[in-house]
Parts: C-alpha cells; sequence; structure tokens
C-alpha cells in the first residue's frame, strides 16, 4: 500500500488515508492495515493509530466504486483490528442500507453523442451507459461507443446495456468497446448473467407490484436496477417508479440502482426517499432521444448528490 510496508498503529503513523490498496499484498502489508486474508480495507478510509478507522465507505466496486471492506456476495469475515480495535462489516444477505453520508452514485444512460458523455462526466456522472439494443431510439452503433468511451477518464464506468443479446454480441460489444459493466434488461437468466465474469454485471428488473420482487433473489448480480413497468416496453419510458418497491427491494441485500422517470425535480426526493446506491437516468435530462440537455445533466446531478453532500457534511 503505497510503498509502504508494515504499517500498523504501533508504528506511530496518526491520520492515513487509505487512497488505494494493489495486491496481493503481503502477510505483513495485509496484517499492518488489519486485512485478515487479503481482504481491502476502506478506499478513503482513515487509519488512527489512538482510534479505529474513523471514516470511509463500505460500497462494492459498482458504478466506479473500488476496494470493498464489504463484499455483497460471499462475505465471511470482515473483521479487522485496527489501533487494537476490532473493526466489523456486514455480511451477505444483512441487508444493511448504504451509509447516508456516503454519495449516491449517477448513471447517465443513453448515451449516443460524444459531447454528452464529457458533459456528464464534467458535471460529475460516476458511470455512462450505452445501449446496444436496435429498436431504441437511443440504440449506439459500436464503432461509435467505442469511440467515445476512448476518450472517457479513467474512474467512470462505462456499461453496456443489452436487451436479450446473444452472448456473441455482448462479447463483441465488451471486446471492441472497452465497456467494463454489463447491464441486462430483458429476460436473461441467472445462468447467463454469469457468463461474463470478471465484469461487473446489474440485472434490471421491470417491478410491477411486491409480487416482482421475487425474481430478484435469483440474480446475484453485482446490482439491482429497478425500473418502471410499462407493458411491451424494456425501459426509458420515462414513466416514474413505485419508490415504495424500492424500499422494499434493499431489504433483499444488494446494492440498489433506481431508474425509472427521474429528473432534475424529483431525483433529490428519490434519493431522500429510497436512498439507493446509486440513479439512474435517461429521458430526464434529454431534449431529444439519445440527446442531452447539458444544462439538465448538470441539475440532475448535482440534486442527486445533495442530500448525501448535506449528512456528510
Amino acid at each position: 500500500m503505497g510503498g509502504r510496508r508494515g504499517l500498523s498503529a504501533e508504528s506511530g503513523i496518526v491520520g492515513v488515508v487509505i487512497v488505494a490498496i494493489a495486491g496481493p499484498a503481503s502477510a505483513e502489508d495485509r496484517a499492518g492495515v488489519g486485512i485478515p486474508g487479503g481482504r481491502c480495507s476502506r478506499v478513503g478510509a482513515v487509519i488512527d493509530s489512538r482510534s479505529a478507522v474513523t471514516r470511509g465507505s463500505e460500497e462494492d466496486t459498482v458504478l466506479g466504486a473500488t476496494c470493498p471492506l464489504r463484499r455483497v456476495s460471499g462475505c465471511a469475515d470482515t473483521s479487522a483490528r485496527i489501533a487494537g480495535k476490532k473493526v466489523s462489516s456486514a455480511g451477505a444477505g444483512c441487508a444493511k442500507p448504504w451509509s447516508r453520508s456516503m454519495s449516491v452514485r449517477v448513471k447517465i444512460c443513453g448515451i449516443t453523442r460524444a459531447d454528452d458523455a464529457f458533459a456528464a462526466v464534467e458535471a460529475g456522472a460516476d458511470a455512462i451507459g450505452f445501449i446496444y439494443y436496435e429498436p431504441s431510439p437511443r440504440n449506439v452503433p459500436v464503432r461509435v461507443a467505442a469511440d467515445i468511451i476512448r476518450q472517457l477518464p479513467p474512474f467512470i464506468a462505462k456499461v453496456g446495456v443489452f436487451v436479450n443479446a446473444a452472448e456473441e454480441v455482448v462479447r463483441r460489444a465488451v471486446g471492441e468497446c472497452g465497456i467494463d459493466t454489463l447491464q441486462f434488461h430483458g429476460d436473461e437468466t441467472p445462468e447467463f448473467c454469469r457468463r461474463f465474469s470478471p465484469l461487473k454485471t446489474y440485472k434490471a428488473f421491470r417491478l410491477e407490484n411486491l409480487e416482482s420482487l421475487s425474481a430478484l433473489s435469483r440474480y446475484p448480480t453485482d446490482a439491482w436496477l429497478l425500473d418502471s413497468f410499462v407493458a411491451g416496453k424494456p425501459g426509458g419510458t420515462g414513466a416514474k417508479f413505485n419508490w415504495d418497491l424500492a424500499i422494499e427491494s434493499k431489504k433483499h441485500g444488494r446494492p440498489i440502482i433506481l431508474a425509472g422517470g427521474l429528473t432534475p425535480e424529483n431525483v433529490a426526493d428519490a434519493v431522500r426517499r429510497v436512498w439507493p446506491f446509486a440513479v439512474d437516468v435517461s429521458s430526464g435530462v434529454e431534449s431529444s432521444p439519445g440527446g442531452k440537455d447539458h444544462t439538465k445533466l448538470r441539475r440532475v446531478i448535482a440534486a442527486a448528490k445533495a442530500p448525501s453532500e448535506t449528512v456528510s457534511g
């Protein structure tokens, strides 16, 4: 970690901020920051020789977040001992809500033009979504998406959105465009979603009622995207999602990405009501299908992040 070996409370170093941890580290390195079995400590955490970790987020590697203490699936013992104190994190299936001091991530989806992608990133977007579905008015050709993605800065998630696509279509987009996250928005099976490991995957669900929630647990993807149900439409309708269903979905223990009719006017209310891991916005910031209004982009991203910034401040 940062070229130092054996960093520990006994070293007398106070207030060290973890910026990044690359691995695998040595056993000495892992023990020095209280990482049992080589698990990562929290990026942004402060190691103080007089106290335990005082700050940091527990997010998984979703929408650009990195280095989890809490791995959402397959988590065993994530206890750590720092400065003589035990620090624990909830394991899989605990349905622990994301900390309200953690900034909500924002994904801008349906990007078809480079200037719109750059405007979204400049405004603070954490992820950019590209739709590979020809019937959609926001469909983007592979060569166009590849050109845009090549120009994006690091630490921005590049999400490919697919609707019942063949495996070879998905793999071609991954290989030619450099997308690092897959969002499946159709009738894909859990087995199909697992084929693309180690890429991150989201499964989208168009939820109509409480009974719709029963499908969630069948998909151990990195996150669940919740969208409005509109008969015959796989998504992108702009219809407002039932936020009560999103609140109920959080009990199932996966990061929730809230979509469906989000706009600059209502996204802050949605965040305060649901407190999702992330929000996904497309039609709510458009001047026309596939074309983004840059003023709306800035407003929706600022509004989505404002509630968490108020809490953390």
